[in-house]
This record gives C-alpha cells, sequence and structure tokens, in this order.
C-alpha cells in the first residue's frame, strides 16, 4: 500500500483556506526534519512511522491532529503534512528569511550557501568555505538567525500553539526520522 493509499493528503477546512489565502499571516508553523541532512526516508519507513505517530493519537489520518496533538507542541497544532520536494532544501522562516553565518568567525555567507545548495542538489556535496576566514564547513554547521536547517524531507505541523517540541518521544518518528527530530519554526 502506498502513502497516498493509505494516508489521504490534509483537506483544506474554511478556517484553513482563509488563513492561507492572506499573506502575509500570522500563523506559525514548525517543521520537523532529520537531524541528519542526507537522510531519505522510502515509503515502508514513511508509511509505518505515520501509522505509528497516528496509532499514538498525535496524528489523525486526514491530515489532521489527533487528540494527543498537545503531547507534542503546547497548544496542539491545525494540521499536519509531509513535505518531500524533488530535491533538497534549508526548511527556515519564510516571512523574512532567515541569515546564514559561518560559525568560526560569523561572517554572512549568503552568496556561499545559495552556491552549497546548488552543488548539493546536483550530488556534488555539501560543504561551503568562508570567504572572510577560509574555514570549511558544512550547510547544517551554520549558524542561522532565526533558526533554519538543510534537510531532504520535513513534517509541517500548520498552526502551531507553541514554536517548539514538548517531547521527541513520540512512536514513529525514529521510522520518520532517524531519531529526535529537528524544530524549525516558520510564520507564513
Amino acid at each position: 500500500m502506498t502513502h497516498k493509499e493509505s494516508l489521504p493528503p490534509p483537506r483544506r477546512g474554511g478556517a484553513e483556506r482563509a488563513i492561507s489565502s492572506r499573506r502575509p499571516t500570522h500563523r506559525l508553523n514548525l517543521y520537523l526534519v532529520p537531524s541528519d541532512p542526507e537522510r531519505r526516508v522510502d515509503e515502508a519507513a514513511l508509511d509505518a512511522g505515520l501509522r505509528r505517530i497516528i496509532s499514538a493519537g498525535i496524528f489523525a489520518a486526514d491530515g489532521a491532529p489527533g487528540e494527543g496533538a498537545a503531547r507534542l507542541v503546547s497548544g496542539g497544532f491545525v494540521a499536519w503534512r509531509i513535505d518531500r520536494p524533488p530535491s533538497p532544501t534549508v526548511y527556515g522562516n519564510r516571512q523574512g528569511g532567515y541569515a546564514a553565518r559561518c560559525p568560526a568567525c560569523g561572517g554572512g555567507l549568503a552568496r556561499e550557501l545559495a552556491a552549497a545548495l546548488g552543488r548539493w542538489r546536483a550530488g556534488e556535496g555539501t560543504a561551503l568555505v568562508c570567504p572572510a576566514c577560509g574555514t570549511s564547513t558544512h550547510i547544517a554547521a551554520l549558524s542561522y538567525a532565526p533558526a533554519a536547517a538543510p534537510a531532504r524531507y520535513a513534517v509541517e505541523l500548520r498552526d502551531v500553539g507553541a514554536p517548539e517540541l514538548l517531547t521527541a518521544d513520540i512512536p514513529g518518528f525514529n521510522e520518520l526520522f532517524g531519531g529526535a527530530p529537528i524544530g524549525i519554526p516558520s510564520r507564513g
């Protein structure tokens, strides 16, 4: 059974449609990404992880929150979805963006990050060199402000009550993320 057959995409109710049709929004989302940016998830692991999270009552199968959603984030969330872009991306703030700085000297690395993302998407590695100090750094080790993280996929929690996880001890997280995920808040 494929993911699409077993778990339908979230439906957009009236409130969700109203929120997503306006820009900018007040909505706070939380992306859950693996700590290993190279991690990939196959259909079997995705399906197994989601089934365990649904069984634990955190998610409902239709993209809605489960009865236990507030165990994951304070105040719960309105909806969840899996984001699997065709190429690696950096998950971060959608309104106003984020800055990437060298962890050694604090120098700005916007151009270098853009080039490194292009190389990563082409399968050519994930390192970049700071032009200010010469330090070679993996894109996951950069200092992002506000928080951001590179990944190949994420679970997006929409309209969360609070921007951080209460616990990472959730059945199914190991199958989905290989351990505790990183939580990346995003406005918009």
